[in-house]
């Protein structure tokens, strides 16, 4: 049957507006799991271009050419008022500590001091060299957090493998396919992976302990969709899973840095705010209005992805645009990344549930239609799942513009200022929207070769 819509309770601390869920998926009565949604074309806003694809995709898979995103533009870099420019050798010195953390030999120094030597040509040569793949693997580790990925049982042999083997996923599929443009890397259904990680996406156990290419299951696309984002994302402190307090919004948190630069600070401590509520789109389900209660009885945490926008104007600013919609994407898997369904809610213990009953569990996880647009002027895009979430991704047009800030703090620990993320942004657009590109655009920034500023 399909999932109906719960009507909101009414709390006193906070007065609650009725909202109007769209979409939900279908139960199969045959084996008590989710029916999976496929995203159509026509569920997609009208406003994206032409961008000669059915799928919407940037990445033309036959051709290999790349497309600027709908709403993408090449920004004019801002000039640097520069007292003082580092020298090649000081420039060369610090290209190697960034991307390759160590200094340059004497043997890799020898060419600068020659007369002919143009750093610029330089930079072209090095970022087109094999020494890149310690710079993407440093980036892409320090991007989705893989640091964070711990062992289940850390006395445990086959635990402890595991985790290196997932701390590797995402770096192999980046250094395979480093040439291809950035926004393939957030749709792709190609991934790598080995004996000990198959089983983790219900594919037939392999006989290799190296990386291979596999095909992600449905429910799973691109870097989105992989065990080790999903888990690197649900730390140990703080687990993520729709039925727990956190409710997959530190996943959606990451989400919104990976895809504009910008990080969402909590404020769950802080004021709620006395202004008008930000409302949610009117396509972002409702039937999770979940508040804890307290020991006497009375509403205590509010952390439904409806009910916190409801809660206050400070709380609506971030979870009506980001947490309350982007966080349905997640819904689908626990904290270790795999998959959920019914028989998996029916295994939860009661500290899992927070007092709900299994039944409105149940509920929200068939909820897996939700809308989100990059662009909050922009109409929002609706999705089913993470997969349509990775669609919408494949097509950010802010992605030139997080590069310019996730580079330079990632992989050289450096504030950027307007001068370096719009030259990252401007190389990244222009060079074929290649982590390459990106990375070109960071060393041969005004900022990157000024040592001190006026």
């Amino acid at each position: 049957m399909r999932s109906r819509g719960i009507r909101p309770p009414r709390f006193p601390i906070f007065a609650l507006v009725a909202l109007t869920a769209c979409g939900e998926f279908e139960r199969k009565n045959t084996d008590n799991t989710i029916a999976r949604g496929e995203v159509k074309k026509e569920e997609f806003a009208t406003d994206t271009g032409d961008l000669g694809s059915a799928n919407g995709s940037v990445f033309d898979e036959k051709t290999g050419q790349v497309r600027v995103p709908v709403g993408a533009k090449a920004p004019a870099v801002p000039a640097v008022a520069c007292a003082k420019t580092r020298t090649n050798r000081e420039l060369v010195a610090r290209v190697f500590q960034d991307v390759v953390n160590r200094s340059p030999t004497a043997e890799e120094l020898a060419e600068v001091d020659k007369p002919s030597f143009r750093y610029e040509d330089w930079v072209e040569s090095f970022v087109s060299s094999p020494k890149m793949e310690d710079g993407y693997t440093k980036f892409v580790t320090n991007l989705l957090r893989i640091d964070g990925i711990t062992p289940t049982d850390p006395d445990e042999p086959a635990d402890v493998q595991l985790a290196g083997d997932l701390k590797q996923e995402p770096v192999v599929l980046v250094l395979k396919n480093k040439d291809k443009p950035w926004p393939w890397f957030w749709r792709t259904k190609t991934f790598y992976c080995n004996e000990r990680t198959a089983p983790l996406y219900g594919l037939t156990r392999l006989n290799t302990p190296s990386f291979v290419e596999c095909t992600l299951p449905d429910e799973r696309a691109g870097l989105l969709g992989l065990v080790s984002t999903l888990r690197a994302a649900s730390t140990e402190n703080n687990p993520q899973a729709f039925y727990r307090e956190n409710n997959n919004y530190g996943r959606a948190k990451n989400f919104i840095y990976w895809m504009k630069g910008m990080k969402l600070q909590a404020n769950t401590a802080g004021p709620k705010g006395n202004d008008n509520v930000t409302p949610m789109a009117s396509c972002v389900p409702t039937t999770d209005m979940r508040v804890k209660k307290n020991e006497d009885g009375t509403p205590g945490l509010v952390f439904g992805t409806a009910s916190v926008p409801l809660s206050g104007s400070a709380c609506s600013g971030c979870h009506s645009k980001y947490n309350a919609p982007l966080s349905i994407a997640f819904r689908r898997f626990d904290p270790n990344g795999v998959l959920l369904d019914f028989p998996a809610i029916d295994r939860l213990n009661n500290e899992d549930t927070g007092g709900f009953s299994k039944e409105l569990l149940k509920e929200i996880l068939t909820e897996q239609n939700s809308c989100w647009a990059v662009d909050p002027d922009a109409p929002p895009q609706p999705f089913v799942g993470l997969v349509g979430l990775a669609e919408i991704a494949a097509r950010n047009p802010s992605f030139g513009q997080a590069l310019g800030v996730q580079i330079p703090e990632l992989l050289s620990n450096t504030t950027p200022d307007a001068n370096m993320t719009a030259s990252i942004s401007k190389s990244y657009l222009e060079g074929g929207q290649t982590l390459k590109a990106a990375f070109k655009g960071l060393f041969l920034s005004e900022s990157y070769r000024c040592e001190v500023k006026k």
